[in-house]
C-alpha cells in the first residue's frame, strides 16, 4: 500500500471528508485530492501535519510494518457511544412493547 493509499484509507476510516483534511492543511480540496491520488509529491512537513490530523504516528504512513493503525481513544469512545445509543433505543422499544401488553 502506498503512502497515498494509506492516507486515503485512514481518512475514510475516520470518516473525514477531503475538504476537512484540506482545510486543516490550509490547502484547497482539489490540491488535497491530487495529493491523495498520488498526482503530487508530499513533503515530510505535510506528512507530519496529516499524521497529526489523523492522530497517528507518522510511521503509520511511512513504514510497511505500520500498515495497521490503532484507533484513538476518541474513536473508541465514539464507537462505544454509538453502541450505547443503539442499546438504549432497543431498551425503549422493549419497554414500549411491555407497556402495550399490560
Amino acid at each position: 500500500m502506498t503512502v497515498y493509499e494509506k492516507i486515503r484509507a485512514i481518512r475514510i476510516s475516520k470518516d473525514y471528508k477531503q475538504s476537512y483534511v484540506a482545510y486543516c492543511l490550509n490547502i484547497d480540496s482539489a490540491n488535497y485530492g491530487r495529493m491523495e491520488r498520488g498526482e503530487t509529491k508530499i513533503t515530510i512537513d505535510r506528512l507530519e501535519a496529516i499524521a497529526k490530523i489523523f492522530e497517528i504516528n507518522m510511521l503509520d504512513l511511512l513504514c510497511e510494518e505500520h500498515t495497521e493503525f490503532q484507533p484513538t481513544e476518541k474513536e473508541i469512545l465514539s464507537e462505544m457511544k454509538k453502541n450505547l445509543n443503539l442499546i438504549l433505543d432497543e431498551l425503549k422499544h422493549i419497554k414500549n412493547d411491555l407497556n402495550q401488553l399490560k
